[in-house]
């Protein structure tokens, strides 16, 4: 949404907001496993087996605003 207003008749000031909302989406930083289990590499395995893959998703809102003065002549 934007709005407007003529100061004068030839300048004109407007302001505005915009607003996104998603909702199941899924981000890398979200379904990477940071935790790593260093006796993979080495022989039998000790605990769990990490990273492994695991599959989240999350809400995301995303706002912005702005604003601006037009000169008409």
């Amino acid at each position: 949404m934007t709005l407007g207003y003529w100061i004068t008749p030839h300048v004109k000031a407007t302001l505005g907001y915009t607003g996104i909302y998603w909702t199941n989406q899924v981000a890398a930083g979200n379904a990477l496993d940071r935790r790593i289990n260093f006796t993979q590499q080495t022989g039998p395995l000790v605990g769990p087996a990490v990273p492994a893959f695991k599959f989240s998703d999350s809400d995301f809102w995303l706002q912005g605003m702005n604003a601006g003065i037009a000169w008409d002549y």
